[in-house]
């Protein structure tokens, strides 16, 4: 079983990574221990701010964390009164709002997003990443054909590839592409 200290350098390893790499032993300190939610609790309001979602939504969150921060000043010795701002916080960022339902009520959709570095932890294959990029590129290359096949030069290409037109040439340089420069 985890004790109660590893179960805080757990919590904080989650925000700070290796940060908070042994802080356990400052959890039995309640000047640490609070030196320390006050940083959780800093960068999970900047975490917020920048959530992209309803205005009212963030305006929740951010005043719970608001009353967190307010707690965790007064007291060096934080009451079961944290523990619960915690909860709502948790509650509120899954999206319930209402007290006067009886089952609650979720007004705010909780929206997830991937980025590639999560779809690639989970793939057995290390050079996934590799692959897909090499995949992307020949993509792109197809893209390109198909364009100057159209009649478009490398600017006009590189505008609805929205990159540049270095970017295209050297697109065309890997396989056979003419130039489609007018000269």
């Amino acid at each position: 079983m985890v004790d109660v200290g590893m179960r805080f350098e757990m919590t904080l390893r989650l925000l700070f990574g290796h940060d908070a790499y042994q802080t356990a032993s400052v959890e039995s300190s309640s000047r640490g221990r609070c030196k320390w939610l006050r940083k959780a609790v800093k960068k999970l309001t900047q975490i917020v701010n920048s959530l992209d979602t309803v205005i009212q939504h963030k305006e929740m969150l951010l005043t719970e964390l608001k009353a967190l921060s307010t707690l965790l000043k007064e007291k060096n010795n934080p009451s079961w009164d944290l523990v619960y701002r915690l909860l709502r916080l948790a509650i509120r960022l899954v999206g319930y709002e209402s007290y006067e339902s009886n089952h609650g009520l979720q007004c705010h959709t909780p929206i997830y997003t991937q980025v590639p570095y999560q779809y690639y932890l989970r793939s057995a294959d290390a050079l996934q990443h590799y692959y897909n990029k090499q995949n992307a590129v020949g993509v792109r290359r197809r893209v390109a054909e198909v364009l100057r096949k159209e009649g478009m030069d490398d600017f006009q290409i590189s505008i609805v590839l929205n990159t540049s037109e270095y970017a295209v040439k050297q697109l065309r340089s890997k396989k056979s592409l003419k130039s489609t420069r007018p000269g």
